[in-house]
């Protein structure tokens, strides 16, 4: 197993307790909401492209360390992604447009 896998499990995984949700928009100027605080645990992330063109989210934890990408949904404009995550600071980011970005900070 992977050092992201004990950060978060990727989407299409089995993850069991209390679920978060979270859904982000990009936008071609950026990402809304800019930061968003949620617990540690199952995060499920919904994604809205308002640019029509991105190839996802990309979520990595502070420090460069890669935990995941949420994907659109094929032929949607939406996409959902489900992850465990544990305390500390994270930054989203388009996949097609990294400038544009986010921070998700999970409290313990």
């Amino acid at each position: 197993m992977t050092e992201t896998a004990n950060l978060a499990v990727a989407q299409g995984a089995s993850v069991r307790g209390p679920v978060q949700n979270v859904r982000f928009t990009l936008y071609d100027v950026g990402i809304f909401p800019r930061e968003i605080h949620v617990r540690s645990g199952v995060v499920a992330l919904a994604i809205e492209d308002r640019t029509g063109q991105t190839s996802g989210l990309m979520i990595e934890r502070e420090g460069g360390m890669g935990v995941g990408q949420v994907r659109r949904f094929s032929d949607h404009w939406r996409g959902r992604g489900q992850f465990r995550f544990e305390a500390g600071r994270y930054r989203v980011f388009d996949a097609t447009r990294p400038a544009n970005q986010a921070k998700l900070i999970v409290e313990p």
